[in-house]
């Protein structure tokens, strides 16, 4: 299970990428509902069932530094459409196919791009695509993220102890969503034409 100090970890990765013109998106907020919710406005996660000591409706730094302001209303953007694909993928396979394919862009300091087309998934390095997985399911549609963003997420779930997620698909320009438990993972996709 997942605790309150390893989710906040995780959630820092997600701090480090919001703008800093969002000072509220610099920390986590402790929903009414008791779960806790991060994004940094491309990304976000949302897990219950974290035991902590926070009111209510506040928003923590991850190093527990109080921050005074409103966050976003993300209810709306953690509602499932009805009309989504789910794909089943075990995590420890899917977190080391991702690991490998961007591993090169990751190494020289370059935000990895995966598009995943039919039975495979790529990353493109320098305008071309370098690194291929086969997939054991298949798309309908392509769909492009930001490799970097998949993989610590797949790194939240692993820590997390899922054995395995569902990967939901509402469209090539829609975001996706990894469902493990009690953790609720959004990845906006990339516009690439």
């Amino acid at each position: 299970m997942l605790t309150y100090e390893t989710f906040m970890k995780h959630a820092d990765k997600v701090i480090k990428t919001a703008s800093e013109s969002k000072p509220e998106l610099r920390g986590v907020y402790h929903h009414k509902d008791g779960s806790l919710v991060v994004t940094d406005s491309w990304r976000l996660y949302k897990v219950f069932g974290i035991e902590h000591d926070k009111n209510p409706n506040s928003i923590y730094t991850p190093a527990g530094k109080k921050i005074d302001k409103p966050y976003p209303n993300t209810d709306r953007l953690v509602q499932i459409p009805g009309n989504s694909e789910s794909f089943t993928f075990e995590t420890k396979e899917m977190l080391q196919a991702v690991d490998v394919v961007t591993c090169a862009p990751t190494a020289l300091g370059e935000t990895p791009i995966i598009r995943f087309k039919e039975h495979e998934m790529m990353c493109q390095f320098n305008g071309f695509d370098r690194a291929f997985y086969k997939l054991p399911t298949k798309f309908k549609e392509r769909f492009v993220l930001n490799g970097q963003f998949l993989l610590d997420a797949l790194k939240l779930l692993k820590a997390a102890k899922c054995k395995e997620f569902s990967l939901l698909f509402t469209g090539r320009l829609r975001p996706i969503f990894l469902v493990a438990d009690n953790i609720t993972i959004l990845i906006m996709s990339i516009r690439i034409y």
